[in-house]
């Protein structure tokens, strides 16, 4: 008798307590070699969706929504040479890394747009100035500290 995802075992169904409970080392020590053994519990997505507040699945999707360098500058309002400024200075680091589609060599770095709505509410730098300054100026940027 199958067992429907996200429930426990039928009505009436016991199961055998002759047999030992496994454990997390006896599931792991059973796999096939090379695969991985989830520990956690397993949740229906039937359940998931009717249990969870669709506002904060919303909101948690877009707070992980990633960004190459020049669309996050623009989430930013920024020009790219500023967005540079906040990673030298350690104030924005990338979340994940991917490999160039055109150049398998090349490593693309990728901000997470949580990342991006924290530094924006960060009191340390006035957005205001910085947005004005115009192209060609140096960045009041510059000024931060690099990282080391």
């Amino acid at each position: 008798m199958s067992v429907p995802a996200g429930r426990g075992l039928p009505r009436g169904e016991v199961r055998d307590r002759g047999q030992p409970r496994d454990s997390r080392r006896t599931r792991a020590a059973r796999a096939p070699a090379g695969t991985r053994v989830y520990h956690g519990p397993l949740y229906c997505g039937l359940a998931l969706e009717r249990s969870i507040d669709r506002r904060k699945v919303r909101s948690a999707s877009a707070a992980s929504h990633l960004h190459i360098l020049e669309e996050a500058a623009r989430v930013l309002e920024l020009r790219d040479t500023d967005f540079v400024h906040l990673t030298r200075s350690g104030l924005l680091t990338h979340a994940e890394t991917s490999v160039s589609r055109h150049n398998k060599r090349t490593t693309v770095p990728l901000y997470r747009q949580a990342d991006l709505d924290r530094i924006l509410r960060s009191k340390r730098i006035d957005w205001p100035v910085v947005r004005a300054t115009p192209k060609g100026k140096p960045s009041p940027l510059a000024a931060l500290p690099t990282r080391r």
